[in-house]
């Protein structure tokens, strides 16, 4: 059995395939015309229209250029308490002494300075960790335009 084609059965297909291609060619291009929009007023100087926004677990000062939230307080194994804290240290700041109740992991999760604990200073960059054990305090020293983000695991007896 010899079955012809007709030639018009091919370019069904064809049209049908290319059918959906032309469509979003043709959105797509609609699409792209944006609209302008004008940039709000400048505020001025005696505007006090401030959010009454407050976030639930906000940083609190906690010495020059320093700013801590607590994230976590828990019992751990007898006797232990834990509580997981974050620290920024403001760009171009040096913290005063910064003294822990208890043993302490920090890590550096952004920007980049220096801490002192003791005599012994330690550069600091994304990823670091170092420990303070109990009664050590440290200063932190920040010369970026960036904060530092540490996260402080400390460990204390009850």
């Amino acid at each position: 059995m010899n079955m012809k084609r007709s030639g018009s059965t091919g370019l069904l297909p064809l049209t049908l395939m290319s059918l959906p291609i032309l469509l979003l060619l043709f959105a797509c291009q609609r699409g792209a015309r944006q609209e302008k929009t004008e940039l709000l007023p400048e505020a001025g100087p005696n505007e006090r229209n401030f959010s009454a926004y407050k976030p639930a677990n906000a940083y609190a000062e906690a010495g020059k250029g320093l700013l801590v939230r607590t994230i976590l307080e828990t019992e751990g194994p007898p006797g232990m308490r834990v509580q997981v804290r974050d620290f920024l240290v403001a760009p171009g700041q040096r913290t005063d002494n910064v003294s822990f109740h208890g043993a302490a992991v920090v890590e550096v999760r952004s920007g980049a300075g220096s801490v002192i604990v003791g005599e012994k200073r330690q550069e600091l960059v994304p990823g670091r960790t170092f420990s303070i054990s109990e009664g050590q305090s440290l200063t932190l020293e920040n010369k970026t335009a960036l904060p530092i983000a540490l996260r402080v695991y400390l460990f204390t007896g009850r």
